[in-house]
């Protein structure tokens, strides 16, 4: 015989949802993106090409959210100042779980209906790797590091020409 399996209680076991500590509610979210970088290599005059796997896609996360209550725009403004902020930080959905991302994209709406709701749609995308840009003064000093071992070599060439 078999045992009754216990139904899920889904609100108690799913976590709050919040970007940088600052909470709000979901209505959806889901990955917009994802997947492989692919290049593709026609061949001229050939009825095949070739592909190359050029590694995994930062996740692209769509969310749709809302505050609700008496303090619904000062908490629109509190999430709208987070997703502008500077930097990375700890987005925590209920089906997606918790990660390091970045807010790329945010905007509210509110409606004179439905006063003390204001619905918010946000996109992130993962934080990867912080490397600040590309580090030129590194790579300008390794260049001249190059040439300046090469200059005495060089000048003795020219100068074994005289």
């Amino acid at each position: 015989m078999m045992g009754s399996a216990a139904v899920r209680d889904w609100p108690a076991t799913l976590p709050k949802a919040s970007f940088k500590g600052v909470r709000f509610h979901v209505e959806r979210e889901g990955v917009d993106e994802g997947g492989r970088f692919v290049a593709v290599h026609p061949f001229v005059n050939a009825e095949n090409h070739a592909t190359e796997d050029l590694g995994r896609k930062p996740q692209l996360i769509g969310v749709t959210a809302y505050v609700v209550g008496n303090l619904a725009d000062a908490r629109a403004q509190e999430l709208l100042d987070a997703c502008s902020s500077y930097g990375e930080g700890l987005l925590v959905l209920p089906m997606t779980g918790a990660l390091l991302a970045r807010c790329v994209s945010v905007s509210t709406a509110s409606e004179k209906g439905r006063l003390g709701y204001v619905a918010l749609s946000m996109r992130f995308v993962e934080a990867g790797l912080d490397t600040g840009g590309f580090p030129l003064i590194e790579i300008g000093d390794r260049i001249a590091e190059d040439i300046l071992k090469t200059l005495p070599g060089l000048i003795g060439d020219v100068l074994s020409g005289f």
